[in-house]
């Protein structure tokens, strides 16, 4: 029998509610500005949902383009601008960056309680220490979709061994440390790694976070495993020349052994997405309040 194909619609539409019902209900006045050097396709694209989704949910978004030949320095003084205004309840940055700005010392620059990518040290130490504040909003999916599972289908997340294939600031490290947290035993795999797939076939979960399409086959699937797939891809079918969306896992492959695999699109993007605007409103509170608050679907 062949596993479930996961649709995470319910779980973004659950997140989203209650940001957007906490906003309305105490008229808050938050506010997410998306800083750009420069531009492509695929960003303007996903700026652009980025704004449908915050005026559904009456989150201000503005939207700070630079030039690609900008300085580090002035790039650096414009974060600050950022960081010291009472207007702004989070900071986001578009990435990939101009080579020539130090994507490290940007993440020391942004003001960790405005840091909705959760990339600021402060952060991650906070992560690393068990007591996180804002948390890559990715990584944070992927912890939230596992909970989603073990309450909606009464599976056991405690006790279970993970892989995590892929070692990124924003997924792989934040990941590994969360899973911790739910008392799950993880590994990380990377390109360095030896006999990967060997590795992988023994764990109960797998995240994928690779970057690389439809990497992730049967072959490294345990059966009855939950394969959450954190990838996103616009590849060329070679039968007949179209196009289509595919993540890190082929999914076609891999259900023949998985309970379970997060669809893509529709999968951990969906929740991604609710979840970048659920750290902007703990931002806010922090900013506004100096409290941490916990939202319903954490618990």
């Amino acid at each position: 029998m062949e596993g479930q194909l996961l649709k995470l619609n319910e779980l973004g539409d659950i997140i989203s509610n209650e940001v957007k019902n906490i906003v309305s209900k105490n008229s808050l006045k938050a506010k997410l500005v998306c800083i750009v050097v420069a531009e492509d396709v695929a960003s303007i694209s996903y700026i652009r949902g980025m704004q449908k989704q915050a005026d559904k949910l009456g989150i201000a978004f503005e939207i700070a383009h630079f030039k690609e030949n900008i300085t580090q320095e002035e790039f650096f003084e414009k974060i600050e601008f950022y960081n010291e205004s009472k207007d702004y309840s989070g900071i986001i940055i578009q990435v990939p960056l101009p080579k020539h700005i130090d994507t490290f010392k940007l993440s020391y620059i942004i003001e960790h309680k405005k840091d909705i990518d959760g990339i600021n040290p402060h952060n991650q130490g906070r992560l690393f220490g068990g007591k996180p504040f804002l948390i890559p909003a990715t990584a944070w999916a992927c912890d939230i979709t596992l909970k989603y599972i073990e309450k909606k289908y009464n599976y056991k997340l405690e006790g279970k061994t993970a892989v995590i294939v892929g070692r990124s600031l924003t997924v792989g490290k934040p990941t590994f440390h969360l899973l911790l947290q739910r008392n799950i035993t993880p590994t990380i795999i990377h390109t360095k790694t030896i006999n990967k797939e060997q590795i992988a076939d023994k764990a109960d979960i797998i995240v994928a976070s690779c970057g690389i399409p439809e990497l992730i086959t049967v072959e490294w699937i345990k059966q009855d495993a939950i394969v959450l797939d954190v990838g996103i891809h616009c590849i060329e079918c070679n039968i007949d020349k179209t196009f289509k969306l595919c993540g890190d896992v082929n999914a076609k492959s891999t259900l023949h052994k998985a309970s379970f695999v997060t669809a893509v699109p529709g999968g951990i993007g969906v929740v991604t997405s609710a979840l970048l605007f659920a750290n902007v409103i703990k931002s806010y509170y922090k900013l506004n309040e100096d409290r941490e608050i916990t939202f319903e679907f954490e618990k």
